[in-house]
């Protein structure tokens, strides 16, 4: 629950240059006197820690129990995994987040999201080529996949 130290020395840079590390549930930070003065905000206002935007994708998701997945695609895509246990791959295949003191998001990308659903469309799928129109279609497909259910399909 702090910053890497390796990771500090291969980037050339200290920690005492980086924000302290808090919990995502911190509720005691507060927006400073001065800078609430600069922004014209009180200083009562809480400062909400945040995380990577995969890891709240997946909370998002709503798939936090074990044995669920989500899957997100965009830009680019990425499938994802909550576990409570830090199991990083060897080979480096997967990518591991921390979500929070108890949490770990597991996963694998992909840098062609969207642009392989259009080749998709384009290519073999046989009703409308936009990609906004085969998603309504396969959210609507029976249950597949061991009962897995598409509940919902978003696109950025």
């Amino acid at each position: 629950m702090d910053w890497c130290e390796q990771a500090l020395d291969v980037a050339g840079i200290k920690s005492d240059k980086l924000s302290v590390c808090v919990s995502p549930y911190n509720q005691k930070l507060r927006i400073t006197n001065p800078l609430a003065k600069s922004l014209g905000l009180e200083s009562s206002i809480p400062i909400v820690p945040g995380a990577s935007d995969g890891c709240l994708a997946h909370l998002g998701s709503n798939a936090m129990e074990k044995g669920r997945l989500s899957l997100t695609i965009g830009t680019s895509g990425a499938v994802r995994m909550a576990s409570k246990t830090y199991a990083p791959d060897p080979k480096q295949r997967t990518f591991n987040y921390r979500l929070d003191e108890h949490t770990f998001i597991s996963g694998g990308a992909t840098n062609n999201g969207t642009v392989l659903l259009n080749w998709f469309c384009k290519n073999f799928y046989s009703g409308s080529s936009s990609v906004v129109d085969f998603a309504k279609v396969a959210s609507t497909a029976d249950p597949g996949a061991g009962g897995t259910r598409i509940s919902s399909v978003c696109f950025w």
